[in-house]
């Protein structure tokens, strides 16, 4: 152990600083820690031999020297003075410093080559390895115990809004430093005015020399079964342009990159993911969890590639041109079975699936962001999706009651579907004058078109009827959205930290759903009833008023929005809907920072949704005879209100993090359905409002080192309820659904050749009926995972992985359980490392199974989905330069400045 204190000529401690041990002979970091507000410091357990103890602090010299553990004295280091750093004019000084951390008021720096990593690294692996950052096994990043949310590449977006983008795809050797920091919004960044809102933001700043080469690898592989794989990444900077091309395709189920712009594609891919263990839904965020190592259903093979240009005209003043597309055909076979409950019982539906489908989607962005002057601030942004598919299936549906026959459906179905979205949005900022702080106009504009054809042949069986009913019919459904809207905003000072902003909004939403059905032989015929014309018009506007006051530790955000609007909807061109909404929105956030990275926030907030067209419009959707579908032109809008509580705590000496988290939300008016089951279990669904919904989740994340044992630990716990009100033949039917979930996971601390990984989850589900108490069902899932990554030397490379799923055969037919098990072994040769052969095993006992349960409205559900299965893969890759270790040696493409 050695421990001492760190001051300043004048013997004032300087808390932050950090205190390191290099290896002396490659300068990577092996062990450190920060000082305390006394400057303190101690770093136990250290291995006896020759460090390079390097101490630093921002704006002061840094301290280095050699020494030999143990240390005479039990380690006492003493009192280590630092010297402030003078910076002389002409001159220029350059030293071989390798500072691993720096904090730099409110950014914490890290120098990347103080932390080695394998010659074929990404950004995600450097990350994995920095003190303070963790990064769970899909790529989702914290950092000082906050999610991340934005990823920049020296300070410009890089592709997307989603961090995994660069942090999957850039090159881990050709980052100089990366900074954590809290990137605050334009608004406080014009005023100077700490609003407490701000997104945890993390920079990668490039190296010299690879602003002026172009970068990247290829890779391509393949495998028994016609298995293959390949990518290719090239990328460009400098320091006004930026450019990057990523291409991938295979045939081994991982969907491409994990574009968080996957949701403007909807309708595309992800409606080829649902069910099984890679079940996929829309978040409230109108994020898409596509995430690496996420589970994919059937077997599928997928290309991506994206294109992304931006060029710095002047320093804040940046345009960027982005292309991503993908395109994918899946075969997908799945079996599952519901358990259904009425007042009187249960019955049971077991279905099986064969579907096949292909897709293709375009999304093209543009974006231009000037915040040169000191006084102004202008953003435009533009983005347009194309979207096509194909899809064929049949499927074989039985109902049974108590055991015995009732009815049968099959069906053979054919479709397509084409879209178009477009959107673009702009704003102007404006510094003011004298009280006035700030002037913001802002403006939306969306459009979409979507065109759905199909049809399909079913038959229908009941008991008692030995003829078989056969149907030919076909559906074209166009949907169209315009939407516009404005604000004008104000800040106005009217005290010491005290600020008035009042807003004023205004929109208009238009949608058009035309619906051609009818039977489709011997000839196409269209049937009037089932084939309407539904409009919908909503005009809105939303005058609005808050109250700020901000002060250093201490920001409080109390509104209120009034929003004044007219629906008006026309079914076959004659008004059915004429209704005029008014609703007072309340809203209030307070954030406090007691004490440095130690915060406690609440937020509360209304909200008011209108029901779309789809769901007013009162014509059945006849696509099955025993399934019919219809909304409700009397539906009213939903008003929600939302209550968010958290308290989040980092300590930057023990890096210990704890994150507290309590949401609930209450809806009034919420659309829900009313289901109606006939005595041949057929089932009609119309969509109706219900008076009540309740939902409250809480939820506590913890992570510490224990450094005697060289290990980190992670515990998640995380509750959710959930009560909702349908009807079943008319009885109300309370469906309370309650979850508990534990997560424990340990890692060793010190990943210079060994990377171990180990923990699982167990989540416990209670549903609850209140229409048949006793088909209350409660069943549990338990998940074991583990990862070992052993880097002997900087040639080879060893991983093993496993996740072991257990599903109990409470309230369902069996209980199953899925061992996956992988392997992969990495060799780098060629000069610089530049070539790696990668042998790859995936499911190596082949017992792969997508497995899917839910709870909702009057039943239970299982569905079990065919997987890729085991494979053997063989990869080449190749990098187009090697920079670093031998770090200033290799090839590279020099395209000048």
């Amino acid at each position: 152990s050695i421990f001492g204190e760190v001051l300043d000529i004048d013997t004032k401690p300087l808390p932050y600083a950090t205190v390191a041990l290099l290896n002396p002979t490659d300068s990577t970091i092996e062990h450190f820690c920060i000082t305390n507000p006394h400057g303190k410091f101690e770093i136990s357990k250290i291995p006896s031999k020759e460090y390079l103890l390097q101490i630093a602090f921002m704006g002061y010299e840094t301290l280095s020297r050699k020494i030999n553990l143990p240390a005479p004295d039990g380690g006492n280091l003493g009192t280590l003075l630092l010297k402030p750093l003078s910076i002389e004019i002409g001159a220029v000084q350059v030293t071989a410093d390798r500072v691993p951390l720096l904090i730099k008021k409110d950014t914490v720096e890290y120098n990347a080559a103080a932390f080695k990593t394998k010659p074929d690294a990404v950004a995600e692996d450097l990350l994995k390895k920095l003190p303070g950052v963790e990064v769970d096994r899909s790529g989702n990043i914290k950092a000082m115990g906050e999610n991340v949310n934005r990823v920049l590449v020296d300070g410009k977006e890089f592709f997307s809004n989603d961090p995994k983008v660069a942090t999957k795809n850039l090159p881990a050797e050709s980052i100089n430093k990366v900074q954590v920091y809290d990137k605050k919004t334009d608004e406080a960044e014009l005023l100077g005015i700490d609003d407490s809102e701000y997104n945890k933001t993390i920079n990668f700043v490039l190296k010299d020399d690879m602003k002026s080469a172009v970068f990247g690898d290829v890779k391509a592989g393949g495998g028994v079964e016609d298995f293959y794989q390949g990518n290719a990444k090239v990328y460009r900077f400098t320091d006004k342009h930026q450019f990057a091309m990523l291409g991938m395709m295979n045939n081994i189920n991982k969907p491409g990159f994990s574009f968080q712009d996957y949701i403007d594609f909807n309708g595309g891919i992800q409606s080829m993911m649902s069910g099984g263990g890679g079940r996929i839904t829309i978040e409230g965020d109108n994020s898409l969890p596509v995430d690496f190592g996420q589970t994919i259903t059937g077997k599928l093979a997928s290309g991506a590639g994206g294109i992304n240009y931006s060029y710095e005209f002047a320093k804040n003043n940046r345009f960027n041109i982005s292309y991503m597309g993908n395109g994918s055909s899946k075969d997908d076979l799945s079996s599952s079975n519901s358990r259904n409950f009425t007042e009187t019982g249960m019955f049971e539906q077991n279905s099986t699936q064969n579907a096949d489908g292909n897709n293709a989607n375009h999304l093209f962005n543009v974006g231009w962001r000037n915040k040169a002057s000191a006084k102004q601030h202008f953003m435009l942004n533009g983005i347009v999706t194309l979207m096509g598919s194909k899809s064929k299936s049949n499927s074989f549906t039985e109902s049974l009651s108590n055991g015995e026959f009732v009815n049968s459906l099959t069906d053979y179905s054919n479709g397509s579907s084409n879209q178009l979205n477009t959107s673009a949005n702009g704003s102007w900022m404006r510094k003011g004058f004298g009280s006035w702080k700030m002037l913001k106009v802002s403006g939306n504009f969306k459009y979409s078109q979507n065109l759905k054809k199909s049809d399909w042949r079913t038959i229908s069986q009941l008991s008692g009827n030995p003829i078989p009913l056969e149907d030919f019919q076909f559906s074209n459904n166009e949907n169209k959205l315009h939407q516009y809207s404005s604000t004008i905003t104000g800040l106005r000072s009217i005290g010491e930290g005290l600020f008035l902003e009042p807003s004023v909004g205004g929109g208009t939403v238009f949608e058009k759903l035309d619906r051609e059905q009818g039977h489709s032989l011997p000839a196409q015929v269209e049937i009037d009833s089932l084939s309407p014309l539904m409009d919908r018009t909503y005009q809105w506007i939303k005058p609005t008023l808050m109250l700020k006051k901000y002060s250093k530790k201490s920001k409080i955000n109390l509104g209120f929005e009034f929003e004044y609007g007219k629906q008006m909807a026309e079914l076959n061109n004659a008004l059915s809907v004429n209704r005029d909404v008014s609703v007072i929105l309340p809203q209030f956030s307070w954030d406090y920072e007691y004490k440095t990275s130690r915060r406690f926030s609440v937020y509360y907030a209304t909200n008011n949704s209108m029901p779309t067209a789809l769901q007013m419009l009162p014509i059945i959707s006849a696509n099955n005879p025993f399934a019919i579908y219809l909304g409700n032109s009397n539906l009213k809008p939903e008003y929600r209100h939302s209550l968010n509580l958290q308290w989040f705590l980092f300590d930057q000496f023990s890096f210990t993090s704890v994150f507290a988290n309590l949401n609930g939300s209450y809806t009034k008016d919420k659309i829900n359905q009313s289901i109606s089951i006939a005595n041949n279990l057929s089932q009609q669904v119309k969509l109706i409002n219900v008076p009540d919904d309740y939902s409250a989740s809480a939820s506590i994340s913890f992570s510490t080192p224990i450094k005697f044992l060289g290990i980190k630990v992670s515990v998640d716990l995380k509750e959710r309820w959930n009560q909702g009100l349908s009807y079943v033949n008319g009885i109300e039917n309370l469906n309370t659904n309650l979850t508990h979930k534990v997560g424990l996971k340990f890692e060793n601390r010190k990943k210079e050749k060994w990377d171990v990984e180990v923990g699982g989850t167990v989540s416990f589900t209670d549903a609850r009926y209140s229409i048949q108490e006793q088909l209350n069902r409660k069943y549990n899932n338990y998940v074991a995972f583990g990862e070992v990554r052993y880097n002997p030397n900087q040639r080879w490379h060893f991983r093993l992985t496993a996740d072991i799923t257990s599903y109990n055969s409470q309230s369902f037919n069996d209980a199953i359980t899925v061992p996956l098990l992988g392997a992969e072994i990495n060799y780098h040769f060629l000069a610089n490392n530049r070539g790696m052969l990668s042998l790859e095993a995936y499911d190596l006992l082949n017992k792969n199974t997508g497995v899917t349960r839910v709870s909702e409205y009057n039943y239970i559900r299982e569905t079990n989905s065919n997987m890729i299965g085991r494979y053997f893969m063989l990869t080449f890759k190749y990098k187009l330069n090697k920079f670093g270790g031998e770090r200033n040696s290799g090839i590279y493409i020099d395209k000048g400045r």
